[in-house]
């Protein structure tokens, strides 16, 4: 499986602080780091219009950039966001080096597909979504944007476990426990 790799470019900022990273802001920039994978720590400086935009597209958490700074390329992974409590825009950005060797947790989520064919729905029943996402680890070229789960034949009474999964290979979950990640339940009877 080959994972899908965006091209980011940053800048190197000198400053650290509250006032140098207003400034950034004001510049259209986000000021962030990138850290891990035993290399030295890099405060950066990314395009806000840019990042706004992949934040708010499908599997932003499980995508890895290859982020050029000048003529230097880096492999990284977002690991953490802030946002302004009052206009969501974004305000810091933290990146984790990756290499091929590493075992990454990666937080994807988990869409629930063909429910206007379940059995179970159709009888009356009810899908209770307990978990729309999950971590897993699994190294940079195994790392997937989301998990199906076929609801078509699920009927009343039927739950559905973390190990009950149908994960690719190389992907494994970062639990202990197997937990539920969806019930169908039906009605507890006429009033």
């Amino acid at each position: 499986m080959s994972t899908m790799v965006k091209e980011l470019t940053a800048e190197l900022r000198d400053n650290a602080g509250t006032s140098d990273a207003r400034a950034l802001r004001r510049a259209s920039k986000v000021p962030s780091v990138v850290y891990g994978g035993g290399k030295k720590e890099l405060r950066i400086a990314i395009d806000e219009k840019t990042i706004t935009l992949d934040l708010h597209s499908k599997g932003f958490w499980s995508k890895l950039y290859d982020l050029k700074i000048g003529k230097e390329t880096f492999r990284v992974i977002p690991t953490d966001i802030q946002l302004h409590p009052v206009t969501d825009s974004i305000q810091h950005v933290d990146f984790m080096h990756v290499s091929a060797d590493s075992k990454l947790k990666v937080h994807v989520k988990l869409e629930f597909s063909n429910q206007d064919k379940c059995m179970g729905i159709k009888l009356g029943g009810v899908l209770n979504i307990v978990k729309r996402s999950i971590d897993v680890l699994c190294h940079p070229d195994h790392i997937i944007s989301h998990i199906n789960i076929d609801t078509t034949n699920f009927q009343i009474g039927t739950t559905i476990h973390l190990n009950d999964l149908q994960l690719p290979a190389g992907v494994e979950p970062n639990y202990h426990e197997n937990i539920t990640i969806a019930t169908l339940t039906g009605r507890t009877g006429d009033a």
